[in-house]
């Protein structure tokens, strides 16, 4: 959230987890979605100049509920047709074999910028390595050391 924070993100939509109200207060919008009215709300603010993130938490049983979320956004027209300004966030554990269509493949259709929890984990690696040790090490490296493919 702080990195989200630090981007000047618009508004973050949170799917699957609770944010602390620390984070809450000192960052920047967060909109739970826990309820059909929620996602109406959302879909009603018209701030097309902002980006905004859908950061994702549940599990590979639920991935069908959070494509069709991906793609109420991305029929939206929100952010025009530039992908940067629409960003999925997927931190589930993708080791499980998922039910319905992954998440981030519906993303990435819908014109988002689609990142996985080994993106995540990869980039807090490089960031922890860059401030702890005061060494750059490339993103690429860190995910081939992980045991992880880059594509």
């Amino acid at each position: 959230m702080f990195a989200l924070r630090a981007l000047r993100i618009g508004k973050i939509y949170t799917v699957g987890f609770r944010t602390p109200s620390a984070l809450a207060r000192e960052g920047p919008a967060i909109e739970p979605f826990n309820s059909l009215e929620s996602l109406q709300r959302a879909r009603m603010v018209g701030d097309d100049a902002a980006p905004f993130v859908i950061v994702s938490a549940l599990g590979p049983e639920k991935s069908n509920l959070v494509g069709m979320l991906i793609r109420v956004f991305g029929a939206n027209g929100r952010g025009g047709s530039n992908n940067t300004r629409k960003v999925f966030l997927d931190l589930a554990d993708t080791a499980g074999i998922r039910k319905g269509g992954d998440p981030s493949i519906v993303a990435e259709q819908s014109g988002f910028s689609a990142y996985g929890s080994a993106d995540t984990a990869a980039f807090t690696t490089v960031e922890t390595l860059r401030l702890l040790v005061g060494q750059n090490v490339p993103y690429s490296f860190v995910r081939l050391a992980s045991g992880r493919s880059l594509f």
